[in-house]
Parts: C-alpha cells; sequence; structure tokens
C-alpha cells in the first residue's frame, strides 16, 4: 500500500533525523535492500561484518519498535520477531 509504505519511510526518516540509527547506517539499509552481502558492505564502510550484522540488526530492532509505538507495525516484516530469541548477540 502506498500510503503505508510513505508512513514507514517517514518513521525511518524519523529516526535518522533524530540521531536513533547507528552511524553509518544510512549506508548499510541501502546495500541491505539492494542485496550487497553484509561481507561487502562491510569492505566498503571499513566495518568488521558483526559490526555491520549488529547495527543491521540494531536497526530493525529500532524501527520495529517505533512502528510499534505508532500502531503502524500491522503486517510489517522488520526482520524482527519479538518471540524469537537473542541468543548469539
Amino acid at each position: 500500500d502506498p500510503v503505508d509504505a510513505q508512513r514507514y519511510l517517514a518513521v525511518l526518516g524519523d529516526l535518522f533525523d533524530r540521531g536513533e540509527m547507528p552511524d553509518m547506517g544510512g549506508e548499510i539499509l541501502w546495500d541491505a535492500a539492494d542485496d550487497v552481502s553484509q561481507e561487502e558492505t562491510a569492505e566498503e564502510t571499513g566495518l568488521g561484518v558483526r559490526q555491520v550484522k549488529r547495527r543491521l540488526l540494531a536497526m530493525r530492532e529500532r524501527f520495529s519498535q517505533k512502528l510499534d509505538e505508532q500502531g503502524l507495525r500491522d503486517g510489517v516484516n522488520t526482520g524482527c520477531d519479538k518471540s524469537s530469541s537473542k541468543a548469539g548477540t
């Protein structure tokens, strides 16, 4: 739904504008959206692969939290399932 997509983009933009996303988050998200491997993203950004993975997870969790706060998450798959364990993080 284009209206929902606009709302999600507004939420995401707001998170970046408020400084609530990690450093280099924009680059990491663009690469993820373009199906660039995390290894390649790490090489491009000068971060380690683990840092890229952690930052991507942190962004997904923060985005999910913000959608929940605004009642917008219904049907959105952000890669963060509240019922999943945090093992290995």
